[in-house]
């Protein structure tokens, strides 16, 4: 759990910066027009599947693939794993969304290297994502 305070503090820390100086996507935004149930189901996707599905994809595949190349190949999986999941966001519009979700992505890497677990980063995937919807919604 010790191996936890430094990440959860850089994503919380990370979290507040872009909650003060960030602004909602348009597409965020259009989620608040939708019936109820379809809302809830997007809550329940973005907040559940997504995390699970995007983990088990970027940190338990993508990642694995190079941690165990040394110190360097590490680094690179970290960078590529990181890259491919802010891209792959396509959704979002602002380079500061881009750079959050890379930094996002790089702190849940770090997560799943120091834990050898997929739980911990599902967990904190999905905690962010809560916050963010708990965001757009308190804003409409």
């Amino acid at each position: 759990m010790q191996d936890m305070l430094i990440p959860g503090l850089a994503l919380l820390g990370l979290t507040a910066i872009f909650q003060f100086f960030g602004q909602p996507e348009p597409w965020v935004e259009s989620l608040l027009q939708p019936s109820t149930f379809t809302q809830i189901l997007l809550v329940i996707t973005i907040c559940v599947f997504a995390p699970i599905s995007e983990e088990i994809i970027f940190r338990g595949f993508l990642l694995n693939a190079g941690i165990g190349f040394g110190r360097r190949g590490r680094l690179l999986a970290v960078v590529i794993t990181s890259l491919l999941f802010a891209l792959v966001h396509t959704q979002y519009l602002y380079p500061a969304t881009f750079v959050s979700l890379f930094v996002f992505s790089a702190i849940l890497c770090e997560v799943r290297i120091r834990t050898g677990s997929l739980l911990m980063p599902m967990v904190l995937h999905s905690a962010n994502n809560i916050a963010s919807v708990a965001w757009v919604l308190t804003l409409s």
